[in-house]
This record gives structure tokens, C-alpha cells and sequence, in this order.
């Protein structure tokens, strides 16, 4: 029994060496397989790195073709850009040159606006300096004409040889009309150049002659006045100076006046006149001489005053008080009657 166990087990064994001699084998034959299925896949690989690498070669020769095309390409392009660069550079200069130019010409057009606007300025200033003096010395000749050559004796001479205070005054018009006036009197006259020195001179009062005869005249200049003497047949002189005459009227206070009163009355028999005004103002005239009064007025009583006594006569200093009636067209004024003209 027990041999026969010692058999099996012999037998078992065996079995189990010629499986494991087998299993070598086949293992052997596996692995030589496998390393045979790996050298050829190591060949393969080999090749297909190989071939990789001669593609990578020839991709590469190719990009390197392509890089070297693109580089010359590149290098022209950059040249033209460099070109295109320079032209810009060289146009962007031009438009600075043109501008500095023009910058220059606007500078320059400024300043010549600038020095023509000076010019102007002081041309203006020249002609108004040329004016102004052109002014001064025409002034200045009129005036030296009227003062120093001026021998005309037209105008107002104040005369001053009067033992009056009232301001006399020998007026000589261009239409040979005189007058000489004294306060508010006057008495009107004619006059007339009948030589070179030598005029003609008649004013008469109510109560004498002012002026009557030839008379000898010489007009003289001085500094800032004109003078004329008059010297008659008896070579008596009388001296006037030029005056500035100006007539006055005056403002008479609280007036009311009578409408009924107003405008001219006249006394044919003695010849006098009396002319009434709503302002206050009344005239007393005869021939050629005449007298300007101011007046007030009421019912039954006329205040008349000479109005060189007082130029803004008030009720209470009227010179003379004299009664009236008024019967229509009739005005009787201190006993002597006028008739309404």
C-alpha cells in the first residue's frame, strides 16, 4: 500500500516535472516570442523613428526653405517699409518744413499787419497832429487877421468917453443902419464909407445930435482887442473899443397882464408909441428913437421903469405911476390919448 502511494507519488511527480519541463519550454518558446515580438517592434519603432526623423528632416529643409522665402520675402517687405519709413519720414519733414514755413509766413504776416498797423497808427497820429496844428494856425491867422489887419469898422464899439455910468454902445451894421444905445435907450442912425479914412455918421435924439457929420476913423489892433477913434471937424475924438453886445430882455416877477391892454397904441399929435407885451415888456417909441420899459399892470394904474435901473424889476420899484382908461379902441395913459393901431 504504502509502495503503491510511494508510486503515485513518484508518478506524480514525474507528471509534474515534464509539465514543468513542457512549461519551460513553452515558456522559453513564449519568451523568445516575446523578445522576438519585441526586437521586431523595436525595429519597427526604429523605422518609424527613422522615418519620423527624415520627415521631421524634410519638414524641417522645408520650413527652413520657407522660413529662408519668407525671410527674403520678410527682408523685401522690411525694406519696403523701411522705404515707405524713409519716404514718410522725408514727407513728415516736408509738412514740418511747410508748416515752420508756414508758421513763419503767419509770423511774418503778423508782424508785417503788426508794423503795418504802427504805420497806420502813426500816420494817423501825423495826420491828426498835422490837423489839429493846421487848425491852430488857421485859427491863429483869422485871429490875426481880424485883430491886426482887420480894418473893418461892422460891429459893436463900446464908447468910452461918457461921463454916464449906463454902458453906451455905437452899433455899425453891414447895411449901413447905426445905432447907439444907452441902457434901454436908442436912437437909430445911417452911416456910409465915403473914403479910404473918411465916413459919414448921423444919429439923432429927441433932444440933439448924438452923431451928425464926417468923420475921420482909424481902426487899431492891440494884443486881444480892436479899437476905433472917431474924430469929427472940430478934431474932437471920440474912443471905442469892440464890445460884445447882447441885447436884454428882462424876466419881469408876478406879471398879469390886461389882454385887453396888449399891443401898440399911438399918439398921432406928439407922435409917440407905446407897445404893450405879455411878458411885462413895453416899448415908448418917437421917430427914430425909442425907450424899453418894463410895466405892471391893474385896473386903474400902469407902473412904468426903465429896466437898465434894475435888469428883474418887481412891483414895488417901478419908476413911474400912471393912471388909464380904456374906452375901446381907445387908451388913455396920463392925459394923452392913443388909438389902438
Amino acid at each position: 500500500m504504502q509502495e503503491n502511494e510511494e508510486g503515485k507519488l513518484a508518478d506524480t511527480n514525474e507528471g509534474n516535472n515534464e509539465n514543468t519541463s513542457n512549461g519551460g519550454i513553452s515558456a522559453s518558446y513564449t519568451n523568445v516570442g516575446i523578445e522576438e515580438s519585441v526586437d521586431n517592434e523595436t525595429d519597427k519603432n526604429s523605422e518609424e523613428l527613422n522615418d519620423q526623423s527624415d520627415h521631421d528632416l524634410e519638414k524641417t529643409k522645408e520650413n527652413e526653405v520657407k522660413n529662408s522665402d519668407v525671410g527674403e520675402s520678410g527682408n523685401s517687405w522690411g525694406e519696403k517699409v523701411s522705404e515707405d519709413n524713409e519716404e514718410n519720414d522725408a514727407e513728415d519733414d516736408r509738412d514740418d518744413e511747410n508748416d515752420e514755413d508756414e508758421s513763419n509766413d503767419s509770423e511774418g504776416d503778423e508782424n508785417t499787419a503788426s508794423y503795418e498797423g504802427v504805420v497806420k497808427s502813426k500816420k494817423v497820429k501825423r495826420t491828426i497832429a498835422t490837423v489839429v496844428f493846421s487848425i491852430f494856425v488857421f485859427a491863429l491867422l483869422v485871429f490875426g487877421y481880424f485883430v491886426f489887419f482887420n480894418k473893418s469898422v461892422n460891429g459893436a464899439w463900446k464908447v468910452e468917453d461918457t461921463t454916464s455910468d449906463i454902458t453906451s454902445v455905437l452899433i455899425l451894421d453891414k447895411d449901413g443902419s447905426a445905432k447907439f444905445t444907452n441902457g434901454s435907450f436908442t436912437a437909430s442912425g445911417k452911416y456910409k464909407i465915403t473914403s479910404g479914412d473918411r465916413m459919414d455918421l448921423n444919429i439923432k435924439a429927441d433932444g440933439g445930435d448924438i452923431f451928425k457929420g464926417t468923420y475921420t476913423y482909424r481902426v487899431s489892433a492891440g494884443l486881444t482887442n480892436r479899437t476905433l477913434d472917431l474924430i469929427s471937424s472940430s478934431n474932437k475924438t471920440k474912443k471905442c473899443k469892440q464890445y460884445d453886445y447882447k441885447e436884454i430882455v428882462p424876466k419881469v416877477k408876478d406879471f398879469k397882464s390886461k389882454p385887453e391892454l396888449l399891443g401898440k397904441w399911438t399918439n398921432s399929435r406928439f407922435g409917440y408909441t407905446y407897445e404893450f407885451k405879455d411878458d411885462g415888456n413895453a416899448i415908448l417909441s418917437k421917430d427914430n428913437t425909442s425907450l424899453k420899459l418894463t410895466y405892471f399892470v391893474d385896473d386903474t394904474s400902469i407902473k412904468l421903469m426903465q429896466y437898465f435901473i434894475k435888469e428883474t424889476p418887481d412891483n414895488d420899484t417901478a419908476m413911474d405911476k400912471l393912471s388909464y382908461t380904456l374906452d375901446g379902441n381907445n387908451l388913455t395913459i396920463g392925459g394923452l390919448t392913443f388909438t389902438r393901431v
